[in-house]
Parts: C-alpha cells; structure tokens; sequence
C-alpha cells in the first residue's frame, strides 16, 4: 500500500487535492491544500511512513477557482466562506465544481477539481424568517 501512495503522490502537488465540500445553513465552506506537499520533498522512513522535507511542503502558491469559471479568485493554502456567503454567490441547492492549481517550488503547475454543494435550509426555518 505504501508503494501505491507513493507512485500516486508522484503525479503532482494537486492529484487528489481538492476535497469535495458540504456545506449546511450555519456552517462555512473550508477549501483547504494545508496536507498537499511537493512529490519532490517527500522523505521516507525506514518504517514505510512519508513526510515533507521543507517547512514550506515544496509549494510556492496555491489557487482557488471557486465558482468553477477558470478565472482564480483567491491564493494561500486555505480560503473560507460562510454559508450566507456561499448562497449569495451560488443561490440555495447548489453543486458546482471549483478548481485548485498549485505551483510548487520548481515552477510545476498542477491542477484538481472538487466539488461544492450547498445544503438548501429546511423550509420551517425559511417560514419563519
């Protein structure tokens, strides 16, 4: 299992990166790359485990496509938006793709998309508003 995680991890910075989202009235939207490291850095132990060699994990930028347009609306490893933002931006029962490209510290770009749905509010919540 561990060669599997390490030829899968060798592919690039962002393969598997962008976790699907779930987000619920009251909740917010963490787009998080705060695990994804270089291919480059990783070290093994000689008990089968990995870790990043650099403080900086070998990323140089990290970039959020949030509404799936192509066009990078945000930078750092983690962006967060509340549910009330994420409404305004997307309206009630969403589900649309957002993308992740991170460059690494030699220059390397990579790519992945995630998914984002928003969970709409019960209607009795939306009655008495």
């Amino acid at each position: 299992m561990v060669l599997t995680d390490y030829y899968l991890a060798k592919r690039s910075a962002a393969a598997g990166a962008a976790q699907d989202i779930i987000v619920g009235p009251g909740q917010s939207g963490l787009f998080s790359a705060a695990d994804v490291c270089d291919p480059d850095n990783i070290v093994w132990a000689s008990n089968g485990t990995y870790s990043s060699n650099a403080a900086n994990k070998g990323i140089a930028q990290v970039r959020w496509d949030i509404n799936g347009d192509g066009i990078y609306e945000t930078t750092g490893l983690e962006a967060s938006f509340t549910y009330s933002q994420l409404i305004a931006m997307f309206g009630p029962n969403a589900l649309v793709n957002f993308g992740l490209q991170i460059t690494d510290d030699e220059g390397n770009i990579s790519t992945d998309i995630g998914t984002l749905q928003l969970i709409p509010e019960p209607m009795s919540l939306l009655l008495l508003s």
